[in-house]
């Protein structure tokens, strides 16, 4: 069940959620984790019925509830960008943006990455 919850998780998380990152490489990489996790740990056998499918779907709005709230979280660093760009004049120099490929202003960008070597 854990697998479901970081497989949504890493796929919404915008430092994988890159055109550039291949989604076997996320699942994989989502598995990995979660292998690490399951196999560290003593569990308990469960059984498949409905019951099971109720605690799956849980974890699937879970991960996605946790990668959607990182992902608000880091996007209101770059609306923050954004915003001091136009209260500095530097409304016009653009340059692209490398996660979505458009026109983003220049310290909106600087921003980014600062977000994602502190992140």
């Amino acid at each position: 069940m854990f697998l479901f919850e970081l497989v949504l998780f890493f796929i919404v998380l915008p430092l994988y959620s890159h055109r550039s990152v291949p989604a076997p490489f996320k699942i994989g990489f989502a598995a990995f984790v979660a292998g690490i996790v399951v196999f560290s740990m003593e569990l308990p056998l469960i059984e498949l019925d409905a019951f099971y499918l109720l605690l799956v779907l849980k974890e699937l709005g879970v991960g996605l509830l946790a990668g959607l709230i990182a992902m608000i979280l880091l996007y209101a660093v770059q609306v923050a960008g954004g915003i001091i760009d136009f209260h500095l004049g530097f409304m016009l120099a653009n340059v692209v943006d490398p996660q979505t490929g458009a026109q983003s202003r220049s310290l909106e960008v600087i921003y980014i990455y600062l977000r994602y070597y502190t992140y």
